[in-house]
């Protein structure tokens, strides 16, 4: 079996902090991990898993009702502050932030990231998006600062508003068609 790294210091020293229960959701029932030597948190899901494709062709969040959600959404903080800070920190290393208008993360469920932008930087036009209703609806109340569209990444193209900066909070790997999306994304960022 590969060894994964640590997508933050490319350490291979892990230690498990989380052990869910067994559920039939393939992602909810993955280990989270933490980075030994630079704390970053995550989980470790492995994309050739016929169990996690069959999850990708479904809405992931029907299983949930909206208590349910608004539950899920605190409790995902936990490990996605660390996540959120990091993945900003690289953003910034690349891109001046405060020069731009108009920011979209695509995949964020109910916004948490495209909100942890907008508190940074409220100057900047944030859109949040997402395919799956239930989850928007969340994201509309906790964060009604950031913009919410339901709509799928294989869909971008649909997205008319111009952008300066796109996002990948947690949408890319849940893509069916990924070499299409890229495609996509690229003919949408250089229009």
């Amino acid at each position: 079996m590969k060894k994964f790294r640590c997508a933050n210091c490319n350490s291979n020293n892990f230690k498990k902090i989380y052990y869910p229960p067994k559920t039939n959701n393939y992602i909810e029932d993955k280990e989270i991990e933490i980075c030994k030597d630079c704390g970053y948190i995550f989980k470790q899901i492995n994309i050739n898993d016929s169990k996690y494709v069959k999850q990708l062709n479904k809405a992931y969040y029907d299983n949930y009702n909206y208590l349910d959600l608004i539950k899920r959404s605190e409790r995902r903080l936990i490990f996605d502050k660390t996540r959120a800070h990091t993945y900003l920190n690289k953003i910034e290393k690349n891109i001046e932030l405060k020069n731009i208008k108009v920011l979209i993360d695509v995949g964020g469920a109910e916004g948490w990231f495209s909100q942890y932008i907008k508190i940074i930087y409220d100057n900047i036009e944030v859109y949040n998006i997402d395919p799956d209703s239930h989850i928007i609806n969340v994201g509309k109340k906790l964060y009604p600062k950031v913009k919410h569209f339901k709509l799928k990444l294989e869909n971008i193209d649909k997205f008319k508003k111009k952008f300066d900066v796109m996002t990948f909070w947690g949408g890319i790997y849940r893509a069916a068609q990924l070499d299409q999306v890229v495609e996509k994304l690229w003919e949408k960022a250089n229009s």
